[in-house]
């Protein structure tokens, strides 16, 4: 669709929903929070025991534990391009992380502009990495203001990514903005997102807002390189078997303090009853960088489910359950429609949504609709089933993934290689 055409779309949609609305207050506030290459494993909610994470813990034990949520990709760009757009990222043309260069066509529909257009104030803070120019910025994606990097990552002091090569510089291009202006503050990455997610909290809490406050921990600086402040440093500073995982404990447990003020900003002002907050990681962990996926096998960039499983926690008083775990299928495509309907909206027909409305589901309410869900060109999930390749497995019996049953069920295979043809 051309962008113009899309315009006319969501203009046509907003003033239908802003005629329904008669108190915007009444909207939920939403907060997306996500961190990035975050394992299954590195969450006290999730079994972790090493790395202290009290204030997501926190959301964990007033909302809803998700034990089977696939991000879209085992990679960034891919899952961030599908949580916004509620697609698959083939269908976008995003097949892997950018490295410098591509994005996220300008065409495509994303919950930041579904809310703005029914009366939203939308930002963005921290990571994009969707597109380094031109329409594939955030700003012409839906959000209101942009405080962060473009690119996939940055030293969390300098501020300089690798991957954006410039003539002799082997630190990069210098990558941080405000809105589209570049911008040069100091200080560690994580701080900085927290201290202005926690100004957005403050500046916007007289009308409904969006948040997608997305956090570059405990992505490396650099291959090799984790960074972390030294009290941080200090308080994980002890021998163990891999090399990389205190300083990425520290990084985790710096931006779950981080996460506590955001938490402790929506409450102080008085917020806490009428906003959503989501939780999750963008794709699996990297053990060699410190992350851990236990109980599962594979990692980030793997198709195991160590790559795409990943902790997804909703929070939501009043509306959905405290304290409780959900086991149900949940995709990162059901994000936009899920988000939507919390917000008593209608995603509209230009957006080609895939993902469902899963608030019954999260409520407890009705069970996930059995339906298959892709990863790439040879990756399907069907139920129980996950063909991968000419591999298939059965992920109630063996989510570890060790036990080839293609051969024992060729009708299976068969079926799931139907559908990845489709």
């Amino acid at each position: 669709m051309h962008t113009l055409t899309r315009t006319f779309a969501l203009a046509a949609f907003a003033c239908c929903i802003l005629t329904g609305i008669v108190h915007a207050a009444a909207k939920p506030n939403i907060i997306w929070i996500m961190a990035d290459d975050l394992g299954y494993g590195d969450l006290g909610c999730y079994g972790a025991e090493d790395i202290p994470t009290p204030h997501i813990d926190s959301i964990a034990a007033s909302g809803v534990r998700c034990e089977t949520f696939y991000a879209a990709a085992s990679t960034c760009s891919p899952s961030r391009a599908s949580i916004l757009s509620g697609r698959y990222p083939h269908e976008l043309g995003i097949g892997g992380a950018l490295m410098g260069e591509g994005g996220m066509p300008g065409d495509v529909v994303t919950i930041a502009e579904i809310l703005k257009s029914a009366g939203y104030t939308t930002g963005l803070i921290g990571k994009w990495h969707l597109g380094y120019e031109g329409d594939m910025l955030p700003n012409r994606q839906g959000f209101d203001s942009f405080y962060g990097h473009r690119g996939g990552k940055i030293d969390y002091f300098t501020h300089r990514d690798t991957a954006q090569k410039i003539p002799g510089s082997k630190e990069g291009k210098h990558d941080f903005y405000e809105n589209e202006k570049e911008i040069f503050p100091e200080g560690y990455s994580t701080d900085l997102f927290t201290d202005r997610a926690v100004s957005f909290v403050e500046e916007h809490k007289q009308e409904p807002f969006f948040l997608f406050l997305s956090y570059n921990a405990p992505h490396y600086a650099r291959p090799g390189v984790l960074q972390a402040p030294e009290s941080y440093r200090k308080k994980f500073d002890q021998p163990n078997p891999n090399k990389q995982r205190p300083i990425y404990a520290a990084m985790v447990n710096c931006m779950d303090d981080g996460i506590g003020k955001v938490l402790e900003a929506v409450k102080r002002n008085g917020l806490d009853d009428n906003t959503l907050i989501v939780f999750v990681s963008d794709n699996g962990g990297d053990p060699s960088n410190g992350g851990y996926n236990t109980p599962f096998s594979g990692m980030k960039w793997s198709l195991k489910e160590g790559g795409i499983r990943v902790p997804m926690i909703i929070r939501w008083p009043g509306k959905l359950p405290a304290g409780k775990t959900n086991r149900e299928i949940v995709h990162m495509i059901d994000m936009l429609p899920t988000m939507v309907a919390a917000a008593d909206l209608t995603v509209p027909p230009a957006a080609q949504v895939r993902g469902s409305d899963m608030l019954p589901v999260l409520k407890g309410e009705a069970t996930a609709p059995e339906r298959p869900l892709f990863f790439g060109k040879d990756t399907v999930l069907l139920g129980k089933w996950k063909l991968s390749k000419a591999t298939l497995y059965d992920l109630e019996a063996d989510p570890q993934e060790k036990s080839d049953l293609a051969a024992a069920h060729p009708e299976v295979v068969a079926k799931l290689q139907a559908l990845l043809r489709q």
